[in-house]
């Protein structure tokens, strides 16, 4: 192809080139090549100058990507033995079961207190509505 060039120059180029051939390749090879030629690429050469001559929008595809950055592991001094961690691993479930049953103690104790309470309270209220025998009168 010949950029910048209108038909009519790119044939007469083309014809400059192929006058340069004749002594290196057969009339008869020349004669299909340039048919072939003609018929392929000068049917079509508007459309060659334009796909590769002018310049077209670059297609730029983009895409946003988050990336969580992991935080910084744990120096390996500070590291512990399998074993140990396991065995410390058992202790705190044990003493978190200990404080939840201590909870539930202190709420059980809270209820029988509250129900204690209360039964006093009736007692008392027993006790006040009863009628006490008079021992002596007063004149």
């Amino acid at each position: 192809m010949f950029p910048g060039k209108s038909l009519v120059e790119s044939v007469k180029l083309f014809s400059k080139k192929i006058n340069a051939l004749t002594s290196v390749v057969e009339e008869y090879t020349l004669k299909t090549y340039t048919r072939f030629y003609f018929d392929t690429f000068f049917h079509q050469y508007k459309l060659f100058q334009c796909v590769f001559s002018t310049e077209r929008e670059k297609l730029q595809i983009s895409m946003d990507l988050s990336v969580d950055v992991p935080s910084e592991p744990c120096q390996l001094k500070s590291g512990k033995e399998l074993a140990v961690w396991e065995y410390q691993e058992k202790i705190r479930a044990v003493e978190e079961r200990e404080e939840q049953a201590k909870i539930e103690r202190e709420e059980a104790f809270k209820r029988v207190q509250e129900e204690d309470r209360l039964a006093m309270e009736d007692n008392q209220k027993n006790v006040d509505n009863t009628h006490a025998p008079i021992e002596r009168q007063v004149l």
